[in-house]
């Protein structure tokens, strides 16, 4: 008895799913987003980074001291970000430098959330 070997096929509409994948994606891959996310990516320059993101929109960033911990040689401090007035980031840090990185990085993430 001879038996007929079937050969693999794929399934009907393997290519429409793969079509609508990548129109999905596309669809999710709005420039400013995608702008912003390679930033956070970096992890470097967020400070310049917000600014240059919020330029675009005509917007600007202050940053805020909160608190400074700690005696003078092992100081902690927390920056806030603020954007027209609102805290969209904080961030702490053993300089000011890196709590306003933390905090450009909190920001950018809430900006990469509105898309």
């Amino acid at each position: 008895m001879s038996r007929k070997r079937e050969s693999p096929r794929s399934e009907p509409g393997a290519g429409e799913l793969q079509n609508f994948k990548a129109q999905f994606f596309r669809a999710l891959a709005h420039p400013t987003r995608i702008r912003i996310l390679e930033a956070l990516v970096r992890r470097e320059r967020t400070v310049q980074e917000l600014q240059e993101e919020l330029a675009r929109r005509g917007l600007s960033v202050a940053y805020t001291v909160l608190t400074v911990d700690g005696p003078p040689h092992d100081r902690s401090f927390t920056c806030a970000a603020s954007i027209e007035g609102e805290v969209v980031g904080t961030g702490s840090g053993a300089s000011k430098k890196a709590a306003e990185q933390v905090a450009a990085r909190q920001a950018l993430e809430v900006l990469a959330g509105e898309g």
